[in-house]
């Protein structure tokens, strides 16, 4: 997952250390605080995201797709697969992600 995310050209989901961003997902995946969301086609990931938060209220960050499967509907998929929490924010590095 930490090489999908960072071969993905997109500095929104940039992971900057390998030990950092496992030892801190294990550890929310582990307690139950976080979620990881994926899309395999012949074993490889082509779409994933991650899912921080409770019954209540869940953040979506980061969310990528590898760009030859990009506007097939992948992400969204993984989003509303997020369908056990009252409200769900999609965290966005800036406003050119909004939907309008």
């Amino acid at each position: 997952m930490y090489e999908f995310f960072n071969s993905q050209k997109c500095d929104d989901v940039k992971i900057n250390s390998y030990g950092d961003f496992a030892t801190d997902l294990f550890s929310k995946v582990r307690c139950g605080v976080s979620r990881v969301f994926s899309i395999y086609k012949n074993d490889k990931i082509i779409s994933c995201m991650i899912a921080t938060g409770d019954k209540v209220n869940t953040i979506i960050g980061p969310v990528a797709t590898s760009k030859e499967f990009q506007n097939c509907g992948l992400a969204r998929n993984l989003i509303y697969s997020v369908d056990d929490t009252q409200n769900v924010y999609l965290y966005c590095k800036d406003d050119e992600h909004k939907q309008k």
